[in-house]
């Protein structure tokens, strides 16, 4: 109790009790706020975790919308593809089809289903041009009743398809409106084709047209065709126009008669061995174009003569005679030939050809002098090659003359010969007479044609036999 009436001692114990007591209420309040501080931390963790599991739940779920997208796409394209790659088969059999036939109606048939099968068309015509004329003809369509159409119509009245035809690939009536030489043409009419594609045929070395499909309208709402269309429509101009181009030259062959194709083969029978494959030809495509019986016409006459050769021969075995002719005239009537020249015979070791008979040509004068410019020419490397094997060498004296004669088959009933005969082939064989080795000679009838196109030595006239005047004369020297 003294202790307690000492001020200090008591001031010490209340200072003890309150730093005891603040102490137990730090301790309490540390607990309760660490405690705060881990349930705070805690649900911050589970939020964080929740918040991480609920973006990763997006992000699955976005990759699989990804994925979902992707191979809906890839079915779609797996579809698109497996429809391509039928229609592509399609139209490869479709042209297979039409390619492998001469058959038109066939080819006919053909078209009609991949118009209506392989593009997006519900009406349309089908045209062929008629052989020579500017008439069409209407053989077939879809969408159309062959019966009710009009069977012809011209070019003109269809200026969608005549402007194909002029341009030779596919329009668009856009196009023809725009172009002044067909927008003339249209009228309410004959404007209601939409598109026109032409058939092509590759005739005597070009493209011509021989027929058109035009479209008037397509499936549904389609309005146009698309590009891949285009692409297929354009491709299958000349593969269509030649396959009808076959198959007409077909039937119109098996309209010719008996008696006509044995005249024929007649006819190719007795040229074949006379001019080159490409008269041949000409004289088969227009055989009005030579009459057989003998015509009055004028012609170039050309003849070639081997200088020396009867001397020549008696010093070789007649083999050999055989073998170095055979040589020579192979040579030269391959150049006759080359130069669209009729060989009308072989005398002994002369040759004599004609330009302009059987077919007149605007050049027929020409043509022989530089046919026998080159047998000149040829010659040496020829006679290199006799003088390897041992055989003398060759000279030749060329003499031409053009003029009126009478070509025909010329003979008995036996035996014809397609020739000519005259007082201008009788001077053409006089001149190649004059002719020396190396020579070529020329009239001046045939210079007259020709002097713009060589260089000649104008030599001194001539006296020949059956002629009182004596005749001018020129050398060739070469071709200008």
């Amino acid at each position: 109790m003294e202790l307690l009436k000492d001020e200090y001692t008591i001031f010490s114990l209340i200072i003890f009790l309150i730093t005891t007591s603040l102490f137990v209420i730090f301790l309490i309040s540390y607990s309760k706020i660490k405690a705060m501080i881990e349930k705070y931390q805690k649900q911050k963790q589970e939020d964080t975790e929740k918040s991480k599991q609920q973006s990763v739940t997006g992000k699955e779920t976005f990759v699989q919308e990804l994925e979902k997208e992707y191979n809906s796409k890839l079915d779609s394209l797996r579809s698109e593809y497996s429809d391509k790659m039928i229609k592509a088969a399609t139209l490869i059999l479709k042209i297979k089809n039409i390619t492998s036939t001469l058959n038109s109606t066939v080819i006919l048939k053909e078209i009609q289903d991949l118009l209506k099968n392989n593009l997006p068309i519900a009406k349309a015509t089908i045209f062929l041009k008629k052989p020579d004329s500017e008439m069409l003809s209407v053989v077939g369509g879809v969408g159309i009743n062959i019966g009710e159409e009009i069977s012809e119509v011209r070019i003109k009245d269809v200026p969608v398809v005549a402007h194909a035809m002029a341009t030779k690939k596919l329009v668009f009536h856009e196009d023809t409106a725009g172009d002044s030489r067909f927008s003339k043409m249209m009228n309410a009419e004959n404007s209601k084709f939409l598109y026109a594609i032409p058939f092509m045929e590759i005739a005597e070395g070009e493209l011509k047209p021989n027929g058109a499909i035009a479209i008037e309208k397509f499936n549904g709402n389609i309005s146009a065709l698309s590009s891949e269309d285009v692409s297929l429509l354009s491709m299958l101009t000349t593969i269509i126009g030649n396959a009808f181009f076959n198959a007409s030259d077909l039937e119109s062959s098996r309209k010719f008669s008996e008696e006509q194709l044995l005249e024929k083969k007649k006819l190719t029978k007795i040229f074949s061995k006379y001019v080159s494959s490409q008269v041949v030809d000409e004289l088969m495509k227009n055989p009005d174009s030579t009459q057989l019986g003998g015509k009055k016409q004028k012609t170039t006459i050309m003849f070639s003569d081997i200088r020396g050769f009867t001397p020549m021969s008696e010093k070789m075995q007649p083999e050999e005679v055989v073998s170095m002719l055979n040589d020579y005239f192979s040579t030269m009537s391959g150049i006759i030939f080359n130069w669209n020249g009729t060989l009308d015979k072989y005398i002994g070791d002369a040759i004599m050809a004609l330009y302009g008979a059987p077919i007149k040509g605007e050049d027929d004068e020409l043509r022989a002098v530089t046919s026998a410019v080159e047998m000149q020419r040829k010659l040496k490397p020829l006679n290199d090659e006799l003088e390897k094997g041992g055989k003398p060498r060759i000279g030749m004296g060329i003499g031409i003359n053009t003029g009126e004669v009478v070509v025909g088959n010329i003979g008995s009933e036996n035996r014809l010969e397609y020739t000519a005969i005259g007082d201008s082939v009788n001077l053409a064989s006089r001149l190649c007479s004059v002719a020396k080795a190396g020579q070529v000679i020329i009239s001046d009838s045939t210079y007259s044609f020709v002097k713009d196109f060589v260089e000649v030595n104008k030599l001194e006239p001539v006296q020949v036999k059956g002629k009182e005047q004596k005749i001018q004369i020129y050398e060739v020297l070469k071709l200008k």
